[in-house]
């Protein structure tokens, strides 16, 4: 290292946790996924908030390469009645909103297509006089200007030099049939580049949904969306060109959904689960680019302990179990990058503004209540559409003053708090399906074995066992 050590934590310090903001040409870490990804195997990204879906998805946006086109689709504060009236009624449901999700990706490789000097050019020419919407443009603003009957989208210019019917301007095509000629007249005069279109933030229309009820009409909604992609897929396979529409959805809305295809989108699904070994890469490569190198490799044992000591955390009740600081880190995480990030950025801040060489055991200590709030802050967003009490309810679990307590201690506390206007939902084991379900508590098992959902995504709150508080959220809901 050629700088002082201080100007390594003070980069530290200034990380982003909203990937929008990050530095992803200096910072994004290329996992194997993500190559899947840009290869166009995959299609579908699955992880809960915090794992990396919106980091993946602004790097692929603005990857620069001559022959990578990438246009980003965001669904946040979208008017989801407008596309729930766009079902296709030549189908039944979910299938009905296949059609329109793929009127909306044709639509938008035509805006790809035009900035590609590879396309022909009197296509090119074409889509440039037709189009009348600026590509940046809100979807919600764009959808109604494609969809329209004023929309001229100049078919028989689109398509010369094809044998397509119905490609006369004169002739009133609907977007059903618009979409039916867009299809043959791409996959006819597109090049061999990749496209991207990118579908990010679907969750606006489920936020006031109950991950254990169902919204039927918004799950067909996302259903037909991955239906879509999953054909459009195919048929750039068998054409032998790389159309790659990518979905980025929340794990618990993905669970929700139910279709006999599900299991075959396994094939083309990125599942955003961090093991220890991953999350160790990702972790020295940011730590190696906040220290300026730009080695592809680098090893985590090596560039961990450039900026942390060697140095163990006594735990447990008698403190007679040491670990270390990785592992003390990690027990309070719940294994997404956003979360690690959060702990160093908070360790760095220190060490540089005291000066250390090194974050030391008692560094980290000392920050256990600033990162336990922002833990538990996180939590709130996440879970705050859902339960709106949720602020209400780590309330009462801090009231109740232990980090292990039964189903019946959390019942008679909450029906507590129900009679007296606290909370709403008169049931707590829904309430206490919906905490496991995020890992705010977890089972604590008679043989000492302890199971959290985020560890186990298959797992399932059992009520019969002691629950338990996540280590994270020890300090903000003051258990100790």
């Amino acid at each position: 290292m050629t700088r002082d050590k201080s100007s390594y934590f003070k980069e530290i310090s200034g990380w982003k946790l909203d990937a929008k903001l990050e530095d992803n040409d200096r910072y994004f870490y290329l996992a194997p996924d993500v190559e899947s990804l840009l290869r166009g195997e995959r299609a579908y990204v699955i992880g809960r908030k915090g794992t990396g879906k919106t980091a993946i998805a602004s790097f692929i946006k603005k990857k620069k390469d001559y022959c990578h086109f990438a246009i980003s689709l965001t669904l946040k504060n979208f008017p989801f009645n407008q596309l729930y009236a766009f079902s296709d009624n030549r189908y039944t449901s979910p299938n009905e909103y296949i059609t329109i999700w793929k009127y909306i990706v044709y639509v938008n490789l035509l805006y790809l297509m035009v900035d590609n000097e590879g396309v022909d050019a009197g296509l090119r020419a074409a889509v440039k006089k037709v189009m009348p919407c600026d590509p940046k443009a809100a979807l919600s603003r764009k959808l109604n200007v494609w969809t329209s009957a004023a929309f001229n989208i100049g078919f028989s210019e689109l398509s010369a030099g094809l044998d397509l019917s119905r490609t006369s301007e004169s002739v009133d095509l609907n977007w059903v049939e618009r979409t039916q000629v867009l299809e043959q007249v791409i996959f006819e005069k597109i090049d061999t580049s990749s496209y991207f279109i990118l579908f990010d933030e679907l969750d606006e229309d489920y936020k006031y949904q109950s991950i254990f009820g169902e919204n039927k009409q918004y799950l067909d909604l996302i259903s037909g969306l991955f239906k879509a992609v999953q054909d459009i897929k195919s048929i750039s396979i068998e054409r032998g060109v790389n159309v790659n529409p990518v979905i980025f959805l929340r794990d618990d809305i993905y669970d929700l959904i139910q279709d006999p295809d599900k299991t075959k989108w396994g094939d083309l699904a990125v599942d955003l689960k961090w093991n220890k070994s991953e999350m160790q890469s990702l972790i020295a490569h940011r730590l190696a680019r906040a220290a300026g190198a730009n080695a592809k490799k680098v090893f985590f044992g090596e560039t961990w302990h450039e900026f942390f000591a060697r140095e163990s955390i006594k735990v447990g009740l008698g403190r007679e179990k040491e670990i270390s600081i990785y592992d003390w880190i990690t027990k309070n995480t719940l294994l997404r990058p956003r979360d690690y990030i959060k702990y160093l950025q908070l360790c760095a801040k220190k060490a540089y503004e005291a000066n250390y060489r090194l974050v030391r055991a008692s560094t980290l200590t000392m920050q256990d209540i600033t990162y336990s709030s922002y833990l538990r802050g996180e939590l709130v967003d996440e879970i705050h559409s859902i339960l709106p009490d949720i602020v209400n309810i780590f309330d009462l679990i801090s009231k109740l003053g232990k980090a292990h307590f039964s189903v019946d201690d959390f019942s008679s506390a909450y029906q507590k708090a129900y009679e007296s206007g606290e909370v709403k939902n008169k049931n707590p084991r829904y309430v206490l399906n919906i905490l496991f379900f995020f890992s705010v508590i977890g089972n604590h098992f008679s043989d000492n074995k302890i199971v959290f959902r985020y560890m186990n995504r298959e797992a399932s709150l059992n009520l019969d066992c002691a629950l338990v508080v996540h280590r994270g959220l020890y300090k903000s809901l003051q258990l100790f």
